[in-house]
């Protein structure tokens, strides 16, 4: 499946209204094929005639037990979706924004607004197809049977709903599916050690030609196999300037294409098809993106921490969630920047990719500033680098690490501790600028 595809299928799991949206179109379809059948075809005219006196409802009393189901269906969700948008809201102002599409994503509350809606939308055309004239009437006893089982389902789907967002809002479940998706990341886009990254070297090109970008956003997805594609159809090596996770400028600079002789111009058709390679949108996703999650995390920490929150337990959670994940990623060997093609074998792109050292910074460098006024946040910092220490085998890894503990020594030195907790701080930094050192 090509890129833009499954950028579509991503955004498509990612809205709220999509699978709620499949529910409702297939209890409109229910509601539209089973009367019919009901009245037509002889099976289940024999399953409708045959249903016990209790399921035989009559005009009347079939269209007072929709009616009642239909009312309570649209008026449950009402309260479902004002729960949802307080959730919302909350989330928001304690996690941040970004936090919002993990909880748009949720299956759970799609699942539960698609059984409501559904169940309201099937009443309502059931409703209309019970007919009764002077000498005719035709009750259809088994898509009413059907709504009554929709609706002693649904109250066990809001009982489930209440529990599931009761439990969502907590700090620590939100964290917990942040490091799940950041684990999954770390798996996706990292290879495994011993997996052979082989690297091709290649004369210098003798021309270089820039292709820009044509409109602002961040980049969500980058289509490699198309560029591999384009870089043998016209006998070049491109080089990627920006990665998934960065914002790119219109008209800048976002693809180099190497030439071995120089060209008067490359034709619009390359640039238009380079240009495709490249999905942008108005904010960051996890599709291509391995910095995202430790962003989420990142930013869940720093308000924490931040003096209107003030909840440092929840940001030592996250710092060792952090530290789980970089304990994975250190048993994981560096992307490779060149990506070659199979046939014929010949290095096609060059890309930017995200070092360890990178990742490193990302997840420890803010935090140590904003906790440098609390002593149990960054004694736990220094704990979280410690179990690090222990783990990194890249020289260059080791040097950020070296980096990070320096960095907290010299905030907390400014800090109002005490003594004796300046004290236990310099006797843990001096550990792990020990570990570091023997590695």
């Amino acid at each position: 499946m090509s890129i833009r595809l499954l950028n579509l299928w991503y955004a498509l799991k990612s809205s709220f209204w999509f699978l709620p949206s499949l529910l409702v179109l297939a209890a409109l379809l229910t509601a539209i094929f089973l009367p019919v059948a009901e009245r037509n075809n002889a099976f289940f005219q024999s399953i409708n005639h045959g249903l016990p006196a209790l399921l035989s409802y009559g005009v009347d009393g079939a269209r007072s037990v929709l009616s009642t189901i239909a009312g309570a269906m649209i008026t449950v969700t009402g309260i479902a979706f004002s729960i949802t948008i307080v959730s919302l809201t909350l989330a928001s102002s304690q996690f941040g924004p970004r936090l919002l599409r993990n909880f748009m994503q949720d299956r759970g509350n799609q699942l539960v607004l698609g059984c409501f809606l559904s169940t309201y939308v099937y009443c309502l055309l059931v409703l209309s197809r019970i007919y009764e004239s002077a000498d005719y009437a035709f009750v259809p006893n088994l898509s009413v049977t059907l709504a009554i089982i929709f609706a002693l389902f649904n109250v066990g789907v809001l009982v489930y709903f209440i529990h599931h967002i009761a439990t969502n809002i907590q700090a620590d479940r939100v964290i917990e599916s942040v490091h799940h998706e950041l684990n999954k990341n770390i798996h996706q886009f990292f290879p495994e050690k011993g997996e052979k990254a082989e690297t091709v070297f290649y004369r210098p090109c003798q021309a270089m030609y820039a292709i820009d970008q044509p409109k602002s956003g961040y980049v969500q997805a980058i289509d490699y196999q198309a560029l591999i594609k384009l870089a043998l159809d016209t006998g070049t090596i491109i080089e990627v300037v920006p990665k998934p996770g960065d914002f790119v400028s219109q008209g800048q600079d976002i693809f180099y294409f190497g030439c071995g002789k120089p060209l008067e111009h490359l034709p619009k058709r390359v640039i238009k098809q380079a240009q495709k390679a490249i999905i942008t949108g108005g904010q960051r996703t996890s599709e291509q993106d391995g910095e995202f999650a430790v962003r989420q995390l990142v930013e869940i920490a720093l308000r924490a921490l931040s003096p209107g929150i003030n909840d440092p337990y929840t940001a030592m959670t996250c710092l060792d969630r952090l530290t789980a994940a970089m304990c994975l990623l250190a048993n994981k060997q560096p992307m490779s920047t060149q990506l070659t093609a199979q046939q014929p074998k010949r290095l096609c792109v060059v890309r930017p990719v995200l070092s360890y050292s990178d990742i490193l910074l990302a997840s420890y460098e803010q935090i140590i500033q904003a906790g440098a006024n609390h002593y149990a946040v960054s004694l736990h910092i220094l704990t979280c680098i410690q179990q690090l220490a222990v783990k990194v085998e890249q020289s260059d890894a080791q040097r950020t690490l070296e980096q990070l503990i320096d960095l907290v020594l010299s905030l907390t030195s400014k800090a109002d501790f005490s003594e004796g907790q300046k004290q236990q701080l310099k006797q843990l930094y001096y550990q792990s600028k020990h570990q570091l050192m023997f590695r």
